[in-house]
Protein backbone atom coordinates (compact mmCIF):
# COMPACT_ATOMS: atom_id res chain seq x y z
CA UNK A 1 0.00 0.00 0.00
CA UNK A 2 2.83 2.38 0.84
CA UNK A 3 4.41 1.74 -2.57
CA UNK A 4 1.09 2.39 -4.31
CA UNK A 5 0.63 5.69 -2.47
CA UNK A 6 4.13 6.86 -3.39
CA UNK A 7 3.68 5.86 -7.04
CA UNK A 8 0.31 7.59 -7.22
CA UNK A 9 1.89 10.75 -5.83
CA UNK A 10 4.73 10.47 -8.35
CA UNK A 11 2.27 10.25 -11.24
CA UNK A 12 0.40 13.31 -9.97
CA UNK A 13 3.65 15.31 -9.76
CA UNK A 14 4.62 14.27 -13.29
CA UNK A 15 1.21 15.14 -14.75
CA UNK A 16 0.67 18.43 -12.97
CA UNK A 17 4.20 19.74 -12.24
CA UNK A 18 6.54 18.29 -14.85
CA UNK A 19 9.56 16.06 -15.19
CA UNK A 20 11.98 18.03 -12.97
CA UNK A 21 9.63 17.85 -9.99
CA UNK A 22 9.16 14.12 -10.64
CA UNK A 23 12.91 13.48 -10.89
CA UNK A 24 13.55 15.44 -7.70
CA UNK A 25 10.94 13.31 -5.93
CA UNK A 26 12.59 10.15 -7.28
CA UNK A 27 15.96 11.32 -5.91
CA UNK A 28 14.40 11.93 -2.52
CA UNK A 29 12.92 8.44 -2.54
CA UNK A 30 16.41 7.09 -3.16
CA UNK A 31 17.60 8.63 0.10
CA UNK A 32 14.74 7.20 2.17
CA UNK A 33 15.48 4.11 4.23
CA UNK A 34 12.06 2.47 3.90
CA UNK A 35 11.17 -0.77 2.18
CA UNK A 36 8.56 0.85 -0.07
CA UNK A 37 10.99 3.54 -1.28
CA UNK A 38 13.73 0.97 -1.93
CA UNK A 39 11.34 -1.22 -3.94
CA UNK A 40 10.28 1.73 -6.11
CA UNK A 41 13.76 3.04 -6.93
CA UNK A 42 14.86 -0.50 -7.90
CA UNK A 43 11.80 -1.31 -9.99
CA UNK A 44 12.75 -1.84 -13.66
CA UNK A 45 9.66 -0.07 -15.02
CA UNK A 46 10.22 2.96 -12.81
CA UNK A 47 13.90 3.08 -13.79
CA UNK A 48 12.92 2.92 -17.47
CA UNK A 49 10.53 5.85 -17.01
CA UNK A 50 13.20 7.84 -15.16
CA UNK A 51 15.74 7.18 -17.92
CA UNK A 52 13.29 8.34 -20.60
CA UNK A 53 12.51 11.53 -18.69
CA UNK A 54 16.19 12.33 -18.19
CA UNK A 55 16.88 11.98 -21.92
CA UNK A 56 13.84 13.91 -23.17
CA UNK A 57 14.36 17.63 -23.82
CA UNK A 58 10.83 18.69 -22.92
CA UNK A 59 9.18 20.43 -20.01
CA UNK A 60 5.70 20.92 -18.68
CA UNK A 61 3.51 23.09 -20.97
CA UNK A 62 2.37 25.11 -17.97
CA UNK A 63 5.75 26.83 -17.85
CA UNK A 64 5.43 28.28 -21.36
CA UNK A 65 1.83 29.29 -20.70
CA UNK A 66 2.75 30.97 -17.40
CA UNK A 67 5.56 32.92 -19.07
CA UNK A 68 3.21 33.99 -21.86
CA UNK A 69 0.61 35.24 -19.35
CA UNK A 70 3.14 37.16 -17.24
CA UNK A 71 4.69 38.79 -20.31
CA UNK A 72 1.25 39.82 -21.53
CA UNK A 73 0.35 41.39 -18.17
CA UNK A 74 3.65 43.30 -17.95
CA UNK A 75 3.37 44.50 -21.55
CA UNK A 76 0.31 46.50 -20.44
CA UNK A 77 1.90 47.81 -17.24
CA UNK A 78 5.59 47.20 -16.57
CA UNK A 79 5.09 48.01 -12.86
CA UNK A 80 2.30 45.49 -12.34
CA UNK A 81 2.55 43.18 -9.32
CA UNK A 82 1.67 39.49 -9.69
CA UNK A 83 1.49 36.61 -7.22
CA UNK A 84 1.99 33.09 -8.56
CA UNK A 85 0.97 30.25 -6.24
CA UNK A 86 2.65 26.87 -6.65
CA UNK A 87 2.18 23.80 -4.51
CA UNK A 88 5.79 22.57 -4.36
CA UNK A 89 9.05 24.30 -3.50
CA UNK A 90 10.80 22.65 -6.46
CA UNK A 91 8.21 24.22 -8.74
CA UNK A 92 8.61 27.63 -7.09
CA UNK A 93 12.34 27.56 -7.85
CA UNK A 94 11.71 26.39 -11.43
CA UNK A 95 9.26 29.24 -12.08
CA UNK A 96 11.54 31.88 -10.53
CA UNK A 97 14.47 30.73 -12.67
CA UNK A 98 12.33 30.76 -15.82
CA UNK A 99 11.10 34.30 -15.19
CA UNK A 100 14.57 35.59 -14.37
CA UNK A 101 15.96 34.01 -17.54
CA UNK A 102 13.40 36.11 -19.41
CA UNK A 103 14.43 39.34 -17.64
CA UNK A 104 11.39 39.41 -15.35
CA UNK A 105 11.98 40.37 -11.72
CA UNK A 106 10.80 37.45 -9.59
CA UNK A 107 11.33 36.32 -6.00
CA UNK A 108 10.56 33.00 -4.30
CA UNK A 109 8.51 32.99 -1.10
CA UNK A 110 8.16 29.88 1.02
CA UNK A 111 7.91 28.67 4.59
CA UNK A 112 10.56 27.63 7.07
CA UNK A 113 13.29 25.19 6.06
CA UNK A 114 12.22 21.57 5.75
CA UNK A 115 14.26 18.39 6.05
CA UNK A 116 15.50 18.90 2.50
CA UNK A 117 17.01 22.21 3.53
CA UNK A 118 14.80 24.35 1.32
CA UNK A 119 12.98 27.21 2.94
CA UNK A 120 13.27 30.73 4.29
CA UNK A 121 13.87 32.17 7.72
CA UNK A 122 11.45 34.75 9.09
CA UNK A 123 13.96 37.52 8.33
CA UNK A 124 14.28 36.34 4.74
CA UNK A 125 10.50 36.30 4.40
CA UNK A 126 10.20 39.87 5.68
CA UNK A 127 13.03 41.06 3.41
CA UNK A 128 11.41 39.37 0.40
CA UNK A 129 8.01 40.97 1.06
CA UNK A 130 9.61 44.40 1.45
CA UNK A 131 11.36 44.00 -1.89
CA UNK A 132 8.12 42.88 -3.54
CA UNK A 133 6.24 45.88 -2.15
CA UNK A 134 9.01 48.22 -3.26
CA UNK A 135 9.90 49.69 -6.61
CA UNK A 136 13.14 47.92 -7.51
CA UNK A 137 11.93 45.96 -10.53
CA UNK A 138 10.38 42.97 -8.73
CA UNK A 139 7.08 42.20 -10.46
CA UNK A 140 6.36 38.61 -9.46
CA UNK A 141 6.21 36.83 -6.11
CA UNK A 142 6.22 33.06 -6.57
CA UNK A 143 4.85 31.53 -3.39
CA UNK A 144 3.90 28.26 -1.78
CA UNK A 145 0.79 28.08 0.39
CA UNK A 146 2.57 29.97 3.17
CA UNK A 147 1.25 33.31 1.88
CA UNK A 148 -2.39 32.23 1.61
CA UNK A 149 -3.24 33.77 4.96
CA UNK A 150 -1.77 35.54 7.97
CA UNK A 151 1.03 37.31 6.12
CA UNK A 152 0.94 40.97 5.20
CA UNK A 153 1.26 41.02 1.42
CA UNK A 154 0.14 44.01 -0.56
CA UNK A 155 -2.92 43.37 -2.72
CA UNK A 156 -2.19 42.75 -6.37
CA UNK A 157 -4.31 42.85 -9.52
CA UNK A 158 -3.29 39.39 -10.70
CA UNK A 159 -3.13 36.06 -8.90
CA UNK A 160 -2.06 32.99 -10.86
CA UNK A 161 -2.55 29.42 -9.63
CA UNK A 162 0.11 27.16 -11.17
CA UNK A 163 -2.24 24.32 -10.28
CA UNK A 164 -5.74 24.15 -8.76
CA UNK A 165 -6.19 23.26 -5.10
CA UNK A 166 -9.01 20.93 -3.97
CA UNK A 167 -9.66 22.89 -0.76
CA UNK A 168 -12.35 25.57 -1.11
CA UNK A 169 -10.83 27.51 1.81
CA UNK A 170 -7.39 27.70 0.20
CA UNK A 171 -9.04 28.50 -3.14
CA UNK A 172 -10.85 31.48 -1.62
CA UNK A 173 -7.79 32.64 0.35
CA UNK A 174 -5.59 32.64 -2.75
CA UNK A 175 -8.19 34.45 -4.84
CA UNK A 176 -8.55 36.98 -2.03
CA UNK A 177 -5.03 38.23 -2.68
CA UNK A 178 -6.25 39.84 -5.93
CA UNK A 179 -7.15 43.48 -5.32
CA UNK A 180 -9.48 43.25 -2.41
CA UNK A 181 -12.49 45.46 -3.12
CA UNK A 182 -10.98 46.84 -6.34
CA UNK A 183 -11.58 43.92 -8.68
CA UNK A 184 -8.77 41.80 -10.03
CA UNK A 185 -8.04 38.75 -12.10
CA UNK A 186 -7.43 35.20 -10.95
CA UNK A 187 -5.91 32.84 -13.53
CA UNK A 188 -5.79 29.09 -12.93
CA UNK A 189 -3.57 26.80 -15.00
CA UNK A 190 -5.13 23.37 -15.56
CA UNK A 191 -3.50 20.45 -17.38
CA UNK A 192 -6.18 18.78 -19.44
CA UNK A 193 -7.21 15.22 -18.53
CA UNK A 194 -5.20 15.17 -15.28
CA UNK A 195 -5.93 15.51 -11.58
CA UNK A 196 -5.78 19.28 -12.07
CA UNK A 197 -9.30 19.09 -13.48
CA UNK A 198 -10.51 16.98 -10.54
CA UNK A 199 -9.06 19.38 -7.96
CA UNK A 200 -10.47 22.44 -9.72
CA UNK A 201 -14.03 21.12 -9.86
CA UNK A 202 -13.77 19.77 -6.32
CA UNK A 203 -13.02 23.25 -4.98
CA UNK A 204 -15.73 24.86 -7.14
CA UNK A 205 -18.40 22.40 -6.01
CA UNK A 206 -17.44 22.87 -2.35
Amino acid sequence: VSEAIKLDYAVEILECQGKDAFLNYFERLGSQNTRSAREIVRDSKVLKAVYKLRTLDIDHPKLDKLLEIVKDILSKNKKEKIIVFAQYRDTVEKIVNLLRENKIGALPFMGQSNRGGKGMSQKEQIRTLERFKGDDGINVLVSTSVSEEGIDITSVNYVIFYEPVPSEIRFIQRKGRASRGEGGECIILITENTRDEVYYWSAIQK
